[in-house]
């Protein structure tokens, strides 16, 4: 068994274990090991819900700046925002942590809606008009190709000009 996998069913057996045991609902090294499981998740916001659920961690500067982290990075913009406030109202500690992470979040929030509006706007795209007819059409003149001896005979209706042009 790879170290990963076995260290990460070690992980989900701790937090199995020790999930609705009211002691380590603020103890760091729980919940990094809830933060672990989440970063090694598909879906981390399912393992920060089940944190919700069991109020691990929300006196914890780290799992507010590691969850607003994730939904930056899913250009949730505003719910990293909201996450970074709820954060600080629940007066996670360490403060300074919370507090610089989140100014370093606004400034690249900053920087972000700046180039967006320094970005020329892209020209819209036209609608594309796709016609019914045109499926049937391509099918049938298959078919007709298929069912003809004479290759392009569909096309050439008329027999062609004599060419004065000579290679």
């Amino acid at each position: 068994v790879a170290p990963d996998a076995e260290r990460h069913r070690l992980r989900q057996r701790c937090v199995e274990t020790f999930a609705a045991d009211a002691r380590y609902r603020g103890d760091e090294r729980f919940a990094r090991v809830w933060l672990a499981l989440a970063a090694a998740s598909p879906d981390p916001g399912a393992v920060f819900d089940a944190m919700a659920r069991h109020r691990v961690g929300e006196s914890l500067a780290l799992v507010w700046v590691a969850r607003a982290f994730v939904a930056e990075k899913a250009k949730k913009f505003a719910e990293a925002d909201a996450l970074f406030a709820r954060g600080l109202e629940m007066k996670a500690a360490p403060q300074d942590l919370l507090v610089k992470r989140r100014r370093e979040f606004e400034r690249r929030m900053r920087r972000h809606w700046l180039n967006q509006q320094q970005a020329p706007p892209e020209p819209p795209t036209p609608p594309r008009v796709v016609d019914e007819d045109a499926t049937a059409t391509a099918t049938q003149v298959l078919a007709l190709h298929k069912a003809t001896a004479q290759p392009f005979a569909i096309f050439d209706e008329a027999p062609a000009p004599a060419s004065s042009f000579a290679i």
